[in-house]
């Protein structure tokens, strides 16, 4: 019985969205809640929980990400109805030079100060 890698391959998925959201009384809660969520999905990627809100890009199975889509979608303090899910196949390479360049070799999620650092103005 020969796997089909072509199904496969098709199966994966690549998430990218970012929300504006005020989580300076809630960002270590979020950060924890959302690397259990990834954890348990298999998730893989990188995430940036600012107080002003969380910037996502991971990658997983195409059940995974719509799982953590519907997650996010009725998380009390995300509320991610009205986040822009950018969704694409993604070919599933796990190379060691894919995975040094896309970051989906692990999880890490870091926490900062703001979600884009602007710099001196």
């Amino acid at each position: 019985d020969k796997l089909d890698n072509s199904k496969i391959m098709a199966d994966n998925q690549v998430l990218l969205y970012y929300k504006y959201v005020d989580l300076s009384e809630h960002q270590e809660a979020v950060a924890q809640w959302i690397v259990s969520l990834c954890d348990s999905l298999q998730l893989k990627g990188r995430i940036r929980i600012a107080r002003d809100g969380i910037n996502t890009c991971v990658a997983g199975t195409k059940e995974s990400i719509a799982q953590h889509i519907l997650a996010l979608e009725e998380h009390p303090i995300i509320k991610g109805s009205d986040i822009d899910f950018k969704v694409s196949a993604w070919d599933g390479q796990q190379g060691e030079q894919v995975q040094l360049e896309t970051g989906f070799s692990q999880l890490s999620c870091k926490t900062c100060k703001e979600l884009v650092t602007l710099g001196p103005l």
